[in-house]
C-alpha cells in the first residue's frame, strides 16, 4: 500500500481543537451536508466508509483536502451491514476473545485497500464505527497492521480525560456509554503509546442523538466548553431527508449540521 507523506495533519492534533464528522459515505443526503460544512471550514475533516463511498464522491472530498486543508480518515466498519452483528455482540465477543483474528485483519486490509483506491493516498487518521477499533484484540490488529504498514497518520483516542465530560454525561443521559469508552479507551491509550502511534489527548463529541429534544441544549454546553489543545471533537450533522436509525435520526443529524452551520 502507498503512504504519503501526512505527517502534517499528525502534528495538527496536538496542538488543535478539531471537529470530524463521521459516518461519511453512508448517505447521499448526509455526505452532501458534510461536504457544504468542510467547504466553509465549518468541520475540519470527515471519517468515511470506505466501502460504500463512491469514487466520483471521494474525489470532491480530496479536493476539498488539497484546498483546504481538512482531514480524511478511515470509519471502520465492523457493524453496519447485512452481514454485520450489532455492536453489543462484538463488544461481549471482544471481551471474552472469541473473535476471529483473520477475519478482523482481512476486513481491515480490504477497507484500506478500498480507501486507497478512491482517494489515492491512504487516511490521515483511523477510527472506528460505533468506536470499534478499540475494542480488546480488535485494536491489537488494528495496531499492529498500522505498524507494519509504516502509518504515519493517527488513531482516534475515545477518552474524554476529564471529569467536565462527566458532568455532560449525566447531565444529558449518556452515561452508561460514558463509562463504557472511558474504560476501553484507558486500555487503547496504553497500547497505542506502546505501538508509538499518535493519538489525540481529550475527546467529546457524545450526545444524546436519539433525543433530538435534548440535543439543541447539549450542544450549546458542549462548544461553550474552553477545550484544551489536542482535542477531537465527533459530530454527525446530516440532512432531514437522509436515512436514519433509532440512535442517529435524521432530524439529530439536521439539528447538528444546523448548529455548526451558525458557530
Amino acid at each position: 500500500m502507498n503512504q504519503i507523506n501526512n505527517m502534517h495533519f499528525t502534528e495538527s492534533i496536538h496542538d488543535s481543537v478539531i471537529k470530524i464528522a463521521d459516518d461519511f459515505g453512508i448517505d447521499g443526503e448526509h455526505d452532501s451536508v458534510m461536504l457544504g460544512l468542510l467547504k466553509k471550514n465549518k468541520i475540519d475533516g470527515v471519517s468515511v466508509f470506505s466501502e460504500l463511498i463512491q469514487a466520483s464522491c471521494a474525489q470532491d472530498v480530496a479536493k476539498v483536502r488539497s484546498e483546504n486543508n481538512v482531514q480524511i480518515g478511515l470509519h471502520f466498519n465492523l457493524t453496519h451491514g447485512d452481514s454485520c452483528i450489532d455492536v453489543s455482540s462484538l463488544l461481549a465477543e471482544a471481551i471474552f476473545r472469541k473473535i476471529d483474528k483473520i477475519k478482523i485483519l482481512n476486513s481491515l486490509n480490504d477497507q484500506l485497500q478500498a480507501f486507497e483506491e478512491k482517494f489515492g493516498f491512504m487516511p490521515d487518521f483511523i477510527d472506528g464505527h460505533q468506536h470499534v477499533h478499540t475494542f480488546p484484540i480488535i485494536s491489537k490488529v488494528i495496531m499492529q497492521t498500522l505498524k507494519s504498514i509504516q502509518f504515519t497518520g493517527w488513531v482516534r483516542n475515545i477518552g474524554s480525560g476529564s471529569l467536565t465530560g462527566l458532568h455532560l454525561a449525566w447531565k444529558y443521559s449518556f452515561f452508561k456509554k460514558f463509562l463504557v469508552l472511558e474504560a476501553l479507551s484507558f486500555f487503547h491509550r496504553r497500547d497505542l503509546k506502546k505501538s508509538a502511534l499518535s493519538f489525540n489527548k481529550f475527546f467529546f463529541g457524545l450526545l444524546p442523538l436519539e433525543q433530538p429534544k435534548k440535543l439543541s441544549v447539549a450542544l450549546s454546553s458542549l462548544y461553550s466548553l474552553d477545550f484544551l489543545t489536542s482535542t477531537i471533537i465527533m459530530c454527525h450533522p446530516g440532512s432531514l431527508d437522509g436515512s436514519e436509525s433509532m440512535d442517529h435520526p435524521a432530524k439529530s443529524r439536521d439539528l447538528e449540521a444546523s448548529f455548526l452551520r451558525a458557530n
